[in-house]
Parts: C-alpha cells; structure tokens; sequence
C-alpha cells in the first residue's frame, strides 16, 4: 500500500508495521490489527508485545474510531507503477480496483492473465479459444479448435478424386 502522505505511527500496527486492518484496542491502550492480535492470543498469559503489560482476555474492543481515521487516509492504486493515476481514499480502494485497467485479469475463455484494458483486445484478436465464424457453415467455433472442425464440417468442400466437378 503506497500512501500519499507519510503514513502516522500512530496509525501503524507495531507488530506487522503497516497500516491498521480493523484496528483493536487493548486495555493498556495500544492498538493491534486483528490478525495480528489473534497471533498473540495464544499463549496462558497475555502480555502486551509493546509494554509487557498482562492483558485480561475480555480486555479487547474493535477501536471503530481508529479505522475510520485509516479508511480515510489518501492513498494511490497499486498499479500506480503500470500507470494508473488514480488517488483516493483508502475506503475506496478496493472499488477502485474492480475497474482499474492496469489490474490484472484472467480471460474466461483461455485462463491466461493479463491487465484488463487487454482484455477485449485479447478476446477479440489473440485468444486462443475465441469463437470464429466457420467459412463453409457459418458454425461459430473455437480457434483453437477451427482445424479439427474443418474435418467434419458438412459443407467443406472436398475434391472428388478423380478430379471431376459435381454440379448441384
């Protein structure tokens, strides 16, 4: 995540050291992530990795406070080194991303991965598995498929052996 300021320590988790992600609270006052939280959970006694303090398990609250102030952070796309210009909150990041045209996809027809202002290129041009219009009976067939059909299409011309010509 590239955000557009220094990101604040304040608003960094002290255990994975980026940005919060559903920030939690403990009662000695420090702030965790979630995941990161759970990863110290485990143990009989719950010390906090910052001070040492013991934690008491009920101890623990989501800080909603905290992850509004990090949700509305400046921040840009991940694809900003592809070429994507957009910069936006961190709240709308992940919508932004289910548009980008520098984000990857994958091509339904072939699997193969590429960024989505490729995709209609892709599907219209270079993808092996496009549908194309069999010149003899108009079937619309895989191109990766066109030669086998080509042996089985009904109104393939074939020539007769004896090189006569059947008029119909």
């Amino acid at each position: 995540m590239q955000f557009v300021e220094t990101l604040d320590e304040r608003l960094t988790c002290p255990i994975c050291k980026n940005a919060f992600k559903e920030p939690w609270q403990t009662s000695c006052g420090h702030r965790f992530c979630k995941k990161c939280l759970d990863g110290s959970l485990g143990s009989e006694i719950l010390r906090c990795p910052v001070d040492g303090e013991e934690w008491e398990r009920e101890g623990f609250f989501r800080d909603k406070c905290c992850e509004r102030e990090v949700l509305s952070l400046p921040c840009f796309c991940r694809y900003k080194n592809r070429g994507c210009n957009w910069k936006g909150e961190l709240r709308y990041l992940k919508t932004h991303e289910t548009s980008c045209q520098y984000s990857d996809v994958k091509c339904q027809a072939c699997g193969e991965t590429m960024e989505r202002k490729q995709l209609e290129k892709h599907a219209l041009n270079d993808c092996i598995n496009r549908a194309l219009k069999c010149t003899y009976c108009g079937e619309k067939v895989p191109h990766s498929k066109m030669e086998d059909h080509l042996e089985i299409c009904p109104k393939f011309p074939i020539g007769c052996i004896l090189n006569c010509v059947i008029a119909l």
